[in-house]
């Protein structure tokens, strides 16, 4: 039996971005990133080159203009505390985060978009300028 692989999409702190596969397991205190492109190729990247690791719904999804936040819509991530994430290259992303961010390598936020592509991010702590906690 195959193991279990499962989208992202890598996106990298110089812009880059990548579209490939990674085990079911992930853990927030990785040290390098493993995964596996389309053509069956193993990749393999330190965690610090990395800005965040989007777990999507397909490799083909669209993306939602930045700001594009729906509130209390139905489907939406309710567990957590609700935050917004700016990272260094000016990018802010909105979700729910379980537990405190910035222990470990980074930490999972849930997008507060139900309809987005994005099921959710594993958010690198180096890549981020700073998260703020909505009340």
């Amino acid at each position: 039996m195959e193991p279990q692989k499962v989208p992202v999409v890598l996106r990298f702190t110089d812009g880059r971005m990548e579209k490939c596969f990674v085990g079911p397991y992930f853990s927030h205190s990785l040290r390098v990133v493993q995964a596996i492109r389309e053509d069956r190729s193993v990749i393999t990247h330190p965690i610090e080159s990395l800005k965040a690791v989007f777990f999507v719904r397909d490799l083909d999804g669209k993306d939602h203009p930045e700001g594009h936040w729906k509130e209390n819509s139905p489907g939406a991530p309710r567990a957590g505390k609700m935050v917004v994430v700016t990272f260094r290259d000016g990018e802010k992303m909105r979700g729910r985060v379980l537990g405190a961010p910035g222990s470990g390598a980074g930490f999972f936020l849930y997008p507060a978009e139900p309809d987005s592509n994005n099921e959710r991010v594993f958010v690198v702590n180096a890549a981020t300028e700073g998260v703020a906690v909505e009340e």
